[in-house]
């Protein structure tokens, strides 16, 4: 009995053998047969391959050898690659028909008979050698096959099945990817791969690619988002109102936003946010959470890579997939992560959800997405709870929190959209207006000469340092500065005038927000360099892209009876607070020219090893602020009179 037992799965082993042996001789016998009469007509090589492969498939099922026998031991692959081979062959001749090896197809169910074997996956690894068939056929083959019942039942199945195995993902991924790029053909193909489940329609490649993105494998990870936006791209209502309210993507994109932004050290420094450069498709970690790596790295990168990747998706999405993204990422990230940061917590904290704004507005193109961020932020109302806190935050005793707000500041100038500044400098845009009148009113305006002289008289001779330093005047390096950020506002210069932007001088010279930068302008002299510089930038912004009336109000060039703040008196202000720091000190012109040298990166003395080094740097900042100003106002002014008189 010993020696039976013993000898039993050896028999079995031999038996195995035997019939692997016999499908091989079969096979080679339907070759030999088919080179030896080659008029064999192409259905019935066709049906020949159909049925091996059935053979091998119940042969499988009946030896119970599921466990220990792999595809690539059979001739299963083979045979499919035929009859691939013979469905395009036959498809590149029929004239929009359909060929008699797809009648074949269709009316057997070989569809139907894959989708079974890859569901047991018997023999071993089958699924993948199906996955891959059924993708080559959908990609190859012109004639609409996906309208045909045996062809998209079981390939719902198939796709049902997707996201569950790592071993099959590669090719599920080819599979979903050819689907989307057949769905972006045709539409109509889509609504064959919606399922009901209770009162949800669910869109059943959205949601298999979804589980796919929580791959730990990279290369699975970033090839399914990469479909993904290439699935939300579809201008197709059905699927993408499937999309969002049936599907895991919004809270899929919006939780990675979340933990991306979550792992970001609190006290980071604001050059590592500031200079950070990443974009979706090339810097994007998928293992971020490295703890051997330090945190800049990994954490920013990957949340600015996440937010262009997040910007993509909505740019290119349907409308109604759009608004839901927009107001997830509103009432997910926004309200859940950063009002709590800059409202109700530490100083890090306020500067870190101030420096990823700043930053992270540079990566949305997205103009609902952008009117939804300023929205958030600035509302359109003065009792806005984020706005107040904003402004406060302007004159914070924080440096570090002031620096931070000013470069959010400047991120919101910078967006070229007529409603987003209206929102942040308080302009109400009533109605369209007459152009006619606003060209006339143009043109009665003071000349550009008298406009510019203004601003280039403020500084008192006595400081003219940079001549001292520069060989030359650095005015046309400022007239190219100008011109390059008047173009970045493109039409938006001219089309205020096509605007009724109606606000009375007392209104605009104390709305917060303006009223809260010109009196930090105001401090010129006491402030680091960095917070004037990025002081100096924000109020640029703020003449570029204001309409032409309202410009005159902020510069002061109208007849400023009442005594209300302008720009021209918060700089008047400061030339006189340095003129009195300069009959207090007879060595105050010679360190400011020290103070130039230095910030040039030239060869100075050491008479800046004295205290007061923000008085002098200020007034370097204070100068040049003026000449950049007078030089916007000339291009701006010139251009409005060019276009005027065409």
């Amino acid at each position: 009995l010993f020696a039976l037992f013993c000898v039993l799965p050896i028999l079995r082993n031999f038996v195995k053998m035997l019939g692997r042996l016999t499908s091989i001789l079969h096979h080679a016998a339907e070759v030999t047969t088919q080179v030896l009469a080659p008029s064999v007509s192409r259905a019935d090589e066709f049906l020949s391959h159909v049925k091996t492969i059935t053979q091998l498939f119940v042969d499988e099922i009946s030896s119970n050898s599921s466990s220990d026998v792999s595809v690539v031991d059979t001739t299963i692959p083979s045979h499919l690659d035929h009859m691939l081979f013979l469905l395009c062959d036959e498809d590149s001749e029929a004239d929009g028909g359909m060929g008699p090896c797809m009648e074949l197809m269709l009316h057997r169910k070989v569809m139907t008979n894959l989708q079974d074997m890859a569901e047991v996956d018997i023999p071993n690894g089958v699924r993948e050698t199906v996955l891959n068939f059924c993708a080559a056929l959908i990609g190859q083959i012109r004639h609409p096959i996906l309208a045909q019942v045996s062809i998209h039942e079981p390939l719902q199945r198939l796709v049902s099945f997707c996201g569950n195995s790592p071993k099959t993902a590669i090719a599920e991924l080819q599979l979903l990817k050819t689907l989307v790029l057949k769905f972006k053909k045709d539409a109509f193909n889509a609504d064959f791969f919606f399922m009901n489940r209770g009162d949800n329609r669910v869109f059943i490649v959205l949601e298999a690619l979804v589980k796919l993105a929580h791959s730990k494998e990279s290369l699975v990870c970033f090839k399914a988002l990469e479909t993904i936006q290439s699935c939300c791209s579809l201008q197709d209502k059905s699927v993408a109102e499937s999309i969002a309210k049936h599907s895991q993507l919004l809270d899929y994109m919006v939780n990675r936003l979340q933990l991306h932004y979550k792992v970001i050290p609190t006290g980071v420094l604001s050059k590592n946010v500031l200079q950070c450069q990443a974009e979706w498709g090339i810097d994007y970690p998928i293992h971020l959470f490295d703890s051997k790596s330090p945190p800049e790295k990994h954490y920013l990168p990957g949340m600015f890579a996440w937010l262009d990747y997040y910007n993509h998706v909505a740019t290119i999405a349907h409308s109604s997939l759009r608004e839901p993204l927009c107001q997830s990422f509103r009432d997910h990230f926004l309200e859940t992560c950063i009002k709590g940061n800059l409202t109700n917590s530490t100083e890090d904290c306020q500067v870190k959800a101030l420096l990823i704004l700043a930053k992270g507005l540079h990566y949305i193109t997205c103009k609902e997405l952008q009117l939804t961020i300023v929205d958030y932020l600035v509302g359109s109302h003065g009792d806005h709870p984020i706005r107040k806190v904003l402004i406060a935050f302007v004159d914070h005793l924080s440096e570090d929190i002031c620096y931070a707000t000013l470069h959010l500041f400047d991120a919101i100038l910078s967006i070229p959209e007529a409603t987003i500044i209206a929102k942040f400098t308080d302009i109400n845009i009533v109605k369209s207006a007459d152009r006619s009148k606003r060209r006339e009113w143009a043109l009665e305006r003071e000349k550009v000469e008298d406009l510019v002289t203004q601003y280039m008289g403020i500084p008192p001779k006595w400081l003219a340092t940079s001549y001292q330093v520069h060989e030359t005047y650095c005015h046309k390096s400022y007239m190219q500065e100008a011109y390059t950020l008047l173009a970045g506002y493109g039409d938006l210069v001219y089309l205020w005038d096509e605007m009724d932007c109606q606000i009375k001088v007392e209104d605009f010279s104390s709305a917060p927000l303006i009223s809260a930068l010109l009196k930090k302008t105001e401090r010129l002299l006491d402030q680091p360099y960095d917070i004037n510089l990025i002081l100096s930038s924000v109020l640029m912004r703020v003449v570029a892209c204001l309409p032409t009336s309202l410009e005159d109000m902020l510069l002061g060039c109208h007849d400023n009876k009442d005594n209300s703040q302008t720009l021209q008196t918060a700089l008047i202000k400061v030339c006189k607070e340095l003129q009195s720091y300069s009959e207090a000190s007879i060595t105050l012109k010679l360190n400011v020219i020290e103070a130039r040298r230095r910030l040039e990166g030239k060869e100075t003395s050491d008479l800046l090893s004295m205290p007061h080094n923000n008085l002098v740097e200020g007034a370097v900042v204070f100068e040049e602020f003026c000449k950049e100003i007078a030089c916007l106002l000339f291009a701006k002014r010139s251009l409005i009179l060019l276009t005027t008189c065409q």
